[in-house]
């Protein structure tokens, strides 16, 4: 089971690894093809279409609880039917938020912009980012299926693939058919991704014709246990387009362009990191199922698992990507800076809380997880309501990284309170490896603040990657882990 749930992490990590470097090249097709406005509107117009794709959690979240516990008990009738009601389910509530969406695009457009005036090119952009949502409301289902099955490698496998689609189709495209390339890559994307994972669950011997039935009592499942996750759901949904609202209305659409740059490349590194997490879930689900989880031990494994891999991916993140802004952006460098640092702070906390965000969400106690997603979602709100016409430029993401740190930090506290947990999870040289990165960083930090030469920051890299590296080949954990899953497989 533990060579399942590494392998399941290995293949994360590198979908993610995969991710974030096609979302970088097509940074830069966009920035050196359209330009940085083209870029926010990209943002804007996908935020909304995105954020509400988010619903469809509430259904695959259902699939993901019960699908493990199903193929463990090799009732395929159940298997099938959960899936089929599920897909249907999403189907037809992504059909009704279409619907909505573009009856309603002008004001959504309006409020988005925060214009009275929008193009009439938008409109036909928004349309084609509300297709690709329906097909991505489907996937959620499709996903979260092959998760329960833990099959996430092989879900993997096919993001992968669809990434490399979505690289080449809006290199082509995007010269073509300028902004309106990326939203055809996109869609050309999230079809292949439905058509694959749909084949995938087909063939799956767990999947049987006789199951391909509507069954009321899924639809109440989705409708009871379901609606627990779509209020965490909404709060998702709000976070991101409120957050770029309100970034366009007390500054401007560079702005919404230069945070999502940053904000896309750090939330791809915390994914990559949580992703690798997150394959507890459906075997926490099966393990409290068959009443043989040990939570404590999990928790310990998992947690100082997440803060040493957190560690070394931000601190080399934050590293090459100051490389790449005194190079290529050498004038907004201090401004990137500080906004790296605020995310990277608040999303450390966040990916320490991940761990007892997956145990919770795989136990299906979401009570605590809910509180979470609305003290990030309405404290974002607060801070830029009062704090808007107030914050400097340089300060313009200190909302979210607020509302991101006390949010994580209450998920945490709450996990450890309800199962009374007092262990703690460092040990080893980890203090030793947190005192290096934050030393690093601070150094790198001064660099950039007293304009140095870029040769001093590459040497930062060279210098923490050598030392990050042997630190790391020196923990007890690391070679617990890398002996488990590469030398007795």
């Amino acid at each position: 089971m533990r060579s399942i749930v590494l392998k399941n992490s290995l293949y994360s990590v590198i979908q993610i690894i995969a991710t974030s470097a096609c979302f970088l090249f097509v940074y830069v097709i966009i920035i050196k093809t359209l330009g940085k406005a083209q870029l926010g509107v990209w943002s804007l117009i996908t935020a909304f279409p995105t954020a509400v794709g988010v619903m469809g959690s509430g259904v695959s979240g259902c699939i993901l609880r019960n699908v493990p516990i199903y193929a463990s008990q090799r009732d395929s009738k159940a298997f099938t039917e959960i899936i089929f009601n599920g897909v249907l389910m999403n189907f037809i509530i992504g059909l009704i938020a279409v619907f909505f969406g573009l009856t309603y695009s002008e004001p959504i457009l309006k409020f988005l912009f925060n214009d009275s005036e929008i193009s009439k090119d938008y409109f036909m952009l928004f349309g084609i980012a509300l297709v690709t949502f329906q097909i991505n409301f489907v996937n959620t289902c499709t996903s979260f299926a092959l998760d329960g099955l833990q099959l996430i490698h092989l879900r993997n496998k096919i993001t992968i693939a669809a990434t490399l689609i979505l690289c080449v189709a809006s290199y082509f495209l995007i010269k073509t058919y300028s902004l309106k390339g990326i939203f055809l890559a996109q869609l050309a994307q999230s079809a292949f991704f439905l058509f694959a994972s749909f084949y995938f669950i087909i063939i799956n011997p767990l999947f049987i014709k006789e199951g391909v039935s509507i069954k009321g009592k899924y639809g109440r499942m989705f409708f009871t246990y379901g609606q627990k996750f779509q209020i965490i759901s909404i709060s998702i949904i709000l976070f991101e387009p409120i957050t770029k609202y309100f970034l366009n209305r007390y500054f401007n659409i560079s702005t919404v362009a230069l945070f999502d740059i940053v904000n896309r490349v750090v939330v791809q590194a915390r994914t990559l990191i949580v992703s690798s997490i997150q394959v507890i879930v459906p075997r926490v689900s099966k393990q409290s199922s068959d009443r043989n989880l040990n939570i404590l031990e999990t928790y310990r494994m998992t947690k100082r698992g997440a803060r040493l891999f957190c560690m070394f991916t931000f601190g080399l993140l934050f590293l090459v990507g100051q490389t790449a802004v005194a190079y290529l952006d050498p004038k907004n460098s201090i401004l990137y800076l500080v906004i790296s640092l605020f995310l990277m702070a608040a999303y450390y906390f966040n990916i320490i809380a991940a761990t007892g965000y997956s145990i919770f969400m795989g136990l299906g106690m979401l009570r605590a997880l809910i509180i979470s997603h609305l003290i990030s979602t309405v404290l974002n709100i607060l801070l830029f309501i009062c704090l808007g016409k107030l914050l400097p430029n340089l300060l313009f993401s200190l909302p979210v990284a607020i509302s991101i740190f006390f949010s994580s930090i209450y998920i945490d506290r709450e996990f450890r309170k309800k199962f009374s947990l007092t262990c703690s999870t460092i040990g080893g040289n980890d203090y030793l490896m947190l005192f290096y990165t934050m030393g690093t960083v601070a150094v790198v930090s001064i660099a950039v603040v007293c304009k140095f030469s870029l040769f001093v920051i590459f040497l930062s890299i060279l210098f923490y990657f050598t030392g990050m590296t042997y630190l790391l080949s020196k923990n007890d954990f690391i070679r617990i882990i890398y002996g488990k899953f590469f030398i007795n497989g």
